[in-house]
């Protein structure tokens, strides 16, 4: 049985959590060494954060960086939202054209993005697999509940493929098929992250904590003046919101993105489909992958690789991450009896918070 009603309770308790906690901007926490403001709100179906140290902040203050926030935010989901049929990504998945397509300058940026870590995963990471995604029942459009069958997915992957999406200038996209559809649901969060802290970073505060679905970028220090602590939670099958500890990590400053297998996902008989897709496949990863947490300079890029190595798997993943300058990653694999076993590239140790 598919677990969307699961996912959507989890993002319905979100909500009134979150729409409660709006009215509650203005925390002060003064445990430490630094003052320190939080606020929070909604965006792309599931809630966003920022904390703010060392600034003695007023309400109005707060309430003026607060509507920047949800503006910059506003923009993503507007531009890349597959969800919204007047959205920049979606004008254009429905475009019956070869031709280049003017989009906004941060879609473009984006999926440009998107676009290097799929070069150099040869496909793991494929931000045109949405056709896909709608297949198996794990994307934006409403299908049936069934697993798709073999020549399905083989007619469905005629139109996805990374290599068919160009770029031709900062502002566009191009096809080089018609049927080609873009979704960078698995980077979108990320962007949002980064362009919100690069607002405030550029506006002064550069003490500062931003999260949006779980996916984090840090810069600075927290209220304590020490790194931030970012909890990694153990990956078990329908666990709730922060159920659960696997690591913690320490960071001054980077990104923090986690992909997994354990909430979105359907089942039939004994078997487990995950939503993370092998795009070269079009079949669910099944390589025992149960979460990647991967750190970078920023969450875009954290985000896309995450998903590459749920797809990967752990000697390839890392054999893939040494490739990749900046960044670091830990792949956890489940086995049949529930037992983890993690894997870290070599540099990971140093982000690991020893109590």
């Amino acid at each position: 049985m598919q677990k969307k009603l699961y996912t959507f309770k989890i993002i319905a308790l979100l909500v009134v959590v979150f729409g409660l906690y709006y009215l509650y901007i203005s925390r002060v926490s003064r445990g430490g060494q630094y003052a320190s403001r939080t606020f929070s709100g909604l965006t792309m179906g599931t809630f966003y954060r920022v904390e703010i140290v060392g600034h003695d902040l007023s309400r109005a203050e707060i309430s003026a960086t607060k509507a920047k926030v949800d503006m910059v935010l506003l923009g993503v989901n507007d531009a890349m939202s597959t969800y919204i049929p007047e959205s920049d990504i979606s004008r254009f998945n429905a475009l019956d054209s070869v031709e280049a397509f003017d989009v906004s300058e941060s879609l473009s940026y984006v999926a440009e993005a998107a676009l290097v870590v799929s070069r150099a995963s040869d496909g793991a990471f494929d931000p045109t697999v949405g056709p896909l995604v709608n297949l198996w029942g794990f994307g934006s459009e409403d299908v049936e509940d069934e697993i798709p069958t073999q020549a399905q997915i083989d007619e469905v992957r005629k139109n996805v493929g990374y290599q068919y999406l160009s770029i031709p200038k900062p502002g566009t996209l191009q096809k080089a098929i018609p049927g080609l559809q873009l979704d960078l649901g698995a980077v979108a969060k990320g962007a949002g992250v980064d362009m919100v802290l690069y607002l405030l970073n550029d506006s002064g505060y550069s003490n500062v904590l931003v999260e949006v679905g779980g996916e984090i970028a840090v810069s600075g220090h927290n209220k304590r003046g020490k790194n931030w602590k970012i909890s990694i939670e153990t990956p078990k099958m329908d666990a709730g919101i922060g159920e659960g500890r696997y690591a913690i990590l320490s960071l001054e400053k980077g990104a923090v993105a986690t992909s997994g297998d354990y909430r979105n996902y359907k089942e039939e008989g004994d078997r487990h489909y995950s939503h993370v897709l092998d795009p070269r496949t079009g079949w669910p990863v099944s390589n025992g992958v149960a979460s990647v947490t991967v750190v970078a300079k920023d969450c875009m890029t954290a985000d896309a690789l995450a998903t590459a190595l749920m797809v990967l798997g752990p000697e390839k993943g890392l054999n893939f991450m040494i490739t990749q300058e900046g960044a670091d990653a830990m792949i956890v694999v489940r086995n049949d009896t529930g037992e983890y076993r993690d894997y870290w590239t070599a540099g990971f140790s140093r982000y690991v918070f020893q109590n």
